[in-house]
């Protein structure tokens, strides 16, 4: 599938997700047979430079459905042709209604997808947000002195890192399931290491077209006066109310085996109890089966909890920035009521996606609560340069002592959001709600 812009014989602009199987249908038995023959050459083109970077990026710009009718070997249509014949709506799975000036300044967005063309979320984008949720959960559970001591440790390794320091996430979870190995073998008990997770697939393959902002605060040249600035792109997105599939499960054979070899037994039972709230001996005595259900469900539990303190930080910017009337605030609304729904057991939140990642909210939703969490905040966005845009960053240089307090406050800077809904209305993008069923182990 592919997405355009277009416009019908009335001049009014259209994006749309063109049905590519429908669209060779309906060109006959010889568009079927060039198209296929279309394809194969490209194919050919891509083998044989498969090792030219600068060849492969050139070919994928051509390997459209507008070259292709275009092609002196396709159908041989000029340009005013092919852009005739793709401005016909029965050819699209899905269109929007658009206003843009220029085209060439937006990109449409498409969601990823199987091979077989059906929207999924990768099993590793749950894992990521999961053991960024687990990481929260341990450090919300040490005491304070604890933590003070957690974060100190961390910040001195950036201190004397330079500008290549490892990244942050993998600090902590460096020093999180560190057992008395080598740090070559830390990787071999983190925790995450023994559950794993299935790709998301659809009960119903549903999309649809959103023009999607990205609202950003920018100061006006005073220093003082933020103004919204807004980035519009046309994103393809999963519908709100959709439903899909996954199986999460633990290996509790590979976690019995891990802890024999570990350095130290007594370091690892405490961080265990630290992550999931259970006896590790306790849990490798249970039944499998009952000792998987008892740390997915935990594993929701920290997912669920993480997820409403990002969700409080993304709302305290809205209502901070625009006012809690504001169609930012309420563009959360949606979210607010999943957060605050109890007649669902064992549900998490989640958000995926942009602003999602470690830095954009674990070292801070945790470490903003420490005085030492604060000071490796300032030191990551002085030596990451985070309070710059990219195509500033290119040889810029920052002090952490220069990183003001409403700087670390206002990241990240920027959140996106669906617009020109009915009303004025805006909408969150990139959160939703796994459940447990029962029935389902492990789902």
């Amino acid at each position: 599938m592919e997405t355009h812009f277009f416009s019908d014989d009335k001049n009014r602009q259209y994006c749309g997700v063109l049905d590519v199987e429908e669209f060779v249908k309906k060109r006959g038995p010889k568009g079927i047979e060039k198209f296929s023959k279309w394809i194969d050459r490209n194919m050919n083109d891509f083998r044989a430079n498969a090792k030219d970077n600068k060849k492969i990026s050139m070919l994928r710009q051509k390997f459209t459905i507008a070259n292709f009718l275009r092609d002196n070997d396709g159908l041989a249509w000029d340009r005013d042709r092919a852009e005739s014949v793709l401005s016909k709506k029965e050819i699209y799975k899905v269109r929007i209604p658009v206003k843009i000036e220029n085209r060439k300044k937006h990109d449409i967005m498409p969601h990823v997808k199987l091979p077989n063309n059906r929207l999924y979320i990768p099993g590793s984008s749950i894992k990521g947000a999961m053991r960024t949720a687990l990481i929260s959960t341990m450090i919300g559970r040490m005491g304070s002195q604890r933590r003070e001591d957690f974060f100190k440790k961390i910040y001195g390794n950036v201190q004397r890192g330079g500008k290549n320091f490892d990244d942050p996430e993998e600090m902590f979870l460096k020093e999180l399931f560190d057992f008395g190995s080598t740090n070559k073998n830390w990787q071999n008990y983190d925790f995450m290491r023994f559950i794993s997770f299935s790709d998301c697939l659809p009960y119903k393959d549903k999309r649809e077209l959103c023009q999607v902002a990205t609202v950003t605060l920018k100061k006006d040249r005073s220093g003082r006066k933020t103004e919204n600035k807004q980035e519009i792109n046309i994103f393809e997105v999963i519908p709100a109310q959709s439903r899909y599939l996954f199986k999460a499960s633990v290996d509790i054979d590979l976690l019995n085996a891990q802890q024999k070899k570990v350095g130290d037994k007594n370091k690892l039972a405490e961080k265990f109890e630290l992550a999931f709230g259970h006896s590790l001996s306790k849990i490798l005595q249970m039944d499998k089966e009952e000792a998987e259900d008892v740390l997915v469900r935990e594993l929701l539990q920290s997912s669920h909890e993480h997820g409403k303190i990002v969700f409080n930080r993304d709302m305290d910017w809205s209502i901070k920035n625009f006012g809690d009337s504001s169609a930012e605030a309420r563009a959360l609304d949606l979210v607010e009521d999943v957060a605050s729904d109890k007649s669902v057991e064992h549900s998490s939140l989640i958000k995926l996606g942009y602003g999602s990642g470690f830095v954009a909210d674990t070292i801070y939703g945790v470490a903003m609560k420490s005085n030492y969490g604060k000071d490796l905040y300032r030191e990551v966005f002085a030596k990451k340069l985070l309070h710059l845009p990219i195509n500033k960053r290119k040889n810029a240089r920052e002090q952490a002592r220069n990183i003001k307090e409403s700087t670390l406050q206002g990241f990240p800077s920027s959140r996106r959001l669906i617009i020109k809904l009915p009303g004025g209305r805006m909408a969150a993008l990139g959160w939703g709600k796994l459940y447990y069923h029962d029935t389902l182990k492990g789902t």
